[in-house]
């Protein structure tokens, strides 16, 4: 290091050191100011008290209310300097290092403030609105930043991640090992992290599941993309609105993903894959008249199929449909009116079963696909790039944590104490009348 730079160095410590005891006369100087304030409320209402009495006494609280004002006024004079000092000893860090830095760093302590604040209040969620303690979320945030500067996904869409793996019940010695999940999830294209999270909880919980089985629900889904055709982010959303009816059929989840990624294949989008799975489930789950008319015409009940599915699976139930029905497009449209409903059915057990077949084997034998498509993008430009802008972002939000711990106070202290002794002078200057307000 050149002599330049370590005196600018040195300089700008000096500036730090000065600002940081400029803060702290701020912090002092507040608590006399707010003193000083309440001081002269007192003595305004006993101006008030008084005005209706005797001269003199009238005229003493006068007094008395004057060097209250004057002790404000002086104290609010030496805060004005101290800021005006600290203002100062920042300028001078700025300019010993270069002027062309000045605004960068102003603009830098905002973005770190704020990406510190919103990050706090996503974690503060987290204790007030689970059943995680601020002692746990405290280490879960140390791990969670720790993590991110490994990730390509924002570390803000991690918190929120965390906010809804938290929320699920999941047990806080497992949260990070999901949020590691759905990250990796994201990375891969799978939506935000946030929305891969409420997914992968969301099947655990309607499939009744635990934690250690979150890893296949993830490589099942990331399978289901591969095999499919269509956006990666739609089937996170897709997923989400078929879990608790196909849950609730007795579809698995690898089933389920299956058929989603078989429909896929035959030019359905994964929403219009699973409206039509909806559909023809809510069928079962609750049918029409007509259609209990028409299963019993063939010598089927809703319950029957029911119970297919239950032990033999999706396909099973769908095929003794085709089969009963002959394959008659008329007569399965009959016994399934709703049109994506039949769509649903013909692409699982028609033309498409063998394939269906295949992909289901594949999927109910997954393991290890999310961990390869995140090893996969890990030296692509596009991921390294996003890596390095959410380390900036974790460097943004730690020192931001810092400075907040020094302003909050300070903020708190104005809003708590300063403020309403302001508005309590204010207040008994409206109650002293304007004869009194005569100042020897």
């Amino acid at each position: 290091m050149n002599g330049g730079a370590s005196a600018g160095i040195n300089i700008l410590i000096a500036a730090q050191n000065a600002a940081v005891g400029e803060l702290r006369n701020v912090s002092a100087l507040l608590g006399q100011i707010n003193t000083a304030a309440q001081a002269s409320a007192a003595s305004l209402n006993t101006m008030g008290a008084a005005a209706r009495g005797a001269g003199q006494t009238g005229q003493a609280a006068a007094t008395g209310m004057a060097a209250s004002f004057r002790t404000l006024t002086t104290n609010i004079d030496n805060v004005a300097t101290s800021v005006r000092n600290m203002s100062r000893d920042i300028m001078q860090a700025g300019a010993a290092i270069s002027a062309t830095f000045t605004v960068p760093l102003v603009a830098g302590f905002q973005a770190s403030t704020e990406a510190a604040g919103h990050y706090e209040t996503t974690m503060a969620k987290i204790v007030g609105l689970t059943g995680d303690t601020a002692e746990e979320v405290a280490i879960l945030s140390t791990q969670l930043l720790q993590m991110a500067t490994n990730m390509s996904v924002p570390a803000q869409d991690m918190a929120r991640g965390l906010y809804f793996i938290a929320s699920s019940g999941i047990a806080v010695g497992d949260q990070m090992e999901l949020l590691r999940l759905s990250a990796s999830a994201a990375a891969a294209g799978l939506g935000t992290t946030a929305q891969v999270a409420d997914l992968l909880t969301g099947a655990l919980n309607a499939y009744k599941l635990g934690a250690k089985d979150a890893a296949l629900i993830t490589d099942q889904l990331v399978l289901a993309v591969q095999e499919g055709k269509g956006e990666a982010s739609e089937f996170a959303t897709a997923f989400g609105r078929i879990l608790p009816i196909a849950s609730a059929a007795g579809v698995s989840f690898g089933e389920l993903a299956a058929a989603m990624a078989t429909m896929t294949r035959v030019n359905l989008s994964a929403d219009e894959s699973a409206t039509a799975l909806r559909q023809v489930l809510q069928g079962l789950t609750s049918p029409s008249a007509q259609t209990v008319t028409e299963l019993k015409a063939i010598g089927l009940s809703t319950q029957q199929l029911r119970d297919i599915i239950a032990h033999d699976g999706l396909a099973a139930a769908f095929e003794l449909l085709m089969t009963k029905s002959n394959g008659n497009l008329d007569s399965l449209h009959e016994l399934i009116p709703n049109v994506r409903a039949l769509t649903g059915v013909l692409a699982v057990a028609g033309a498409q079963s063998q394939e269906y077949a295949r992909i289901l084997d594949s999927i109910t034998h997954a393991g290890g696909q999310t961990d390869e498509a995140f090893k996969n993008l890990q030296n692509t430009f596009e991921f390294q790039s996003k890596r390095a802008a959410n380390i900036f972002e974790v460097m943004k939000i730690s020192l931001g944590q810092g400075f907040n711990n020094i302003i909050t106070p300070l903020i708190r202290l104005f809003n708590d104490q300063l403020a309403p002794a302001i508005l309590m002078v204010a207040e008994a200057i409206k109650l002293v009348p304007p004869e009194t307000m005569k100042f020897a």
